[in-house]
């Protein structure tokens, strides 16, 4: 029978943000923030926090999570989650959360946990939403992907695709969600794939599975998971958090978060 693991990888250093895991975000670690949401997931085995750094293991273990020690020289949280994968026993599929992404929707990852198990098809799979601001289409740090009519992705890009040429062609632009599924046979095939033109190019990881002939499968989402990077992040993430929204409105996450990218995954 197949069994999912949610593994998020998490490193201390941080260019913008040293110590991201460890950053308190209404009195909680941003690292405890995103555990909890995976931990409503449903079908799902186990959620790990895998991590070279004893700081966040002694913190993740402080609020119950299951920690995975491993290798300090891992270029990206991909490599990273494979050597936890490696070792699990009884495991079939991986799905591969940020650690810096609060509001990951466990029902996404429920969705995603699902389509990999019932269909044994399907190696790798992420998500996207349709883009809601036009202007974000342009923003580099916002990657891109289009889709064949079977659900897979064709090409993940920085730059706006497809390109519109024809007047009165008004296409649909998909903003990719970083979050990962694999088989733990493909998670483990696909570290062992150096990088290729593409992905060097646009620095993109899952483009390493296209180059080498993979198929994605793409969910189609509404929700847009909400990246922690600086800390304005952390403060307009607070104020969200601490925010009581009106009669009859929905909360909204603000836009000062959340807009600069979805990413390969990258957090090791």
């Amino acid at each position: 029978m197949p069994k999912v693991a949610v593994i998020i990888p998490a490193r201390f250093a941080s260019t913008r943000l040293p110590g991201k895991p460890l950053q308190l975000i209404a009195g909680k670690p941003l690292i405890q923030h995103v555990w909890e949401r995976c931990a409503k997931a449903r079908g799902v085995e186990a959620v790990i926090v895998a991590t070279d750094d004893m700081r966040i293991a002694e913190a993740a273990f402080g609020f119950g999570a299951e920690v995975a020690m491993t290798s300090p020289k891992h270029r990206s949280g991909t490599d990273r989650i494979a050597e936890v994968a490696k070792k699990l026993r009884g495991i079939s599929h991986i799905i591969n959360v940020q650690g810096d992404e609060p509001q990951i929707d466990p029902a996404l990852i429920t969705k995603l946990a699902s389509a990999m198990t019932k269909d044994h098809a399907v190696e790798m799979i992420t998500a996207a939403s349709a883009f809601n601001d036009q202007e974000e289409i342009a923003n580099p740090n916002m990657v891109k992907v289009v889709l064949d009519r079977a659900g897979n992705g064709l090409y993940f890009s920085r730059w706006p695709i497809p390109f519109v040429r024809t007047d009165g062609v008004q296409p649909t632009f998909y903003r990719h969600q970083g979050i990962y599924g694999y088989t733990t046979k493909f998670l483990l095939q696909f570290v062992k794939w150096k990088p290729g033109a593409l992905e060097q190019a646009e620095s993109l990881e899952q483009l390493r599975a296209l180059e080498n002939g993979a198929r994605i499968r793409v969910l189609l989402t509404k929700s847009a998971a909400i990246g922690v990077d600086t800390p304005e992040d952390v403060l307009a993430y607070e104020r969200m958090l601490n925010a009581v929204p009106a009669a009859g409105s929905s909360l909204k996450a603000p836009k000062q978060i959340g807009k600069r990218r979805t990413r390969a995954p990258q957090l090791s």
